[in-house]
């Protein structure tokens, strides 16, 4: 589904049960970590511990998520959303040389397109 494949996606738990946000029980599974008074390990020890080629399948993961979420929007969107997307984007370039501007109505332009995906739960963090 995610165009990544087992090893990749293994590593990945791995590396997030490495930073104590994942916890592995034996004969279980692998479960959301229940305690956060652990302290995570450093950040480069886990890069140096991940397997050779699983960076690059790693990092490709989001990539496939945004192609699956645009072919998502895409089929839910509206004349009414592909509107106020086509007015942010135009904001954008008219605001290309004022970073201020810009991000806000960048802003605007992912919220939009998270609205046009109808989701019962939509949010941007500010």
């Amino acid at each position: 589904m995610l165009n990544v494949s087992r090893p990749s996606l293994r590593e990945a738990l791995r590396i997030l049960s490495l930073l104590v946000i994942l916890e592995n029980r034996p004969c279980s599974g692998t479960y959301l970590a229940t305690s956060s008074a652990k302290a995570p390990i450093e950040p480069f020890s886990i890069i140096l511990s991940i397997k050779r080629g699983a960076i690059l399948e790693i990092l490709k993961a989001p990539e496939s998520l945004e192609w699956t979420a645009t072919e998502f929007v895409a089929q839910r969107r509206t004349n009414k959303d592909l509107c106020a997307m086509e007015l942010a984007l135009k904001e954008m370039n008219l605001c290309f040389n004022t970073p201020e501007k810009y991000s806000l109505y960048e802003l605007e332009f992912h919220q939009a397109v998270i609205g046009a995906a109808k989701n019962r739960r939509q949010y941007i963090s500010t």
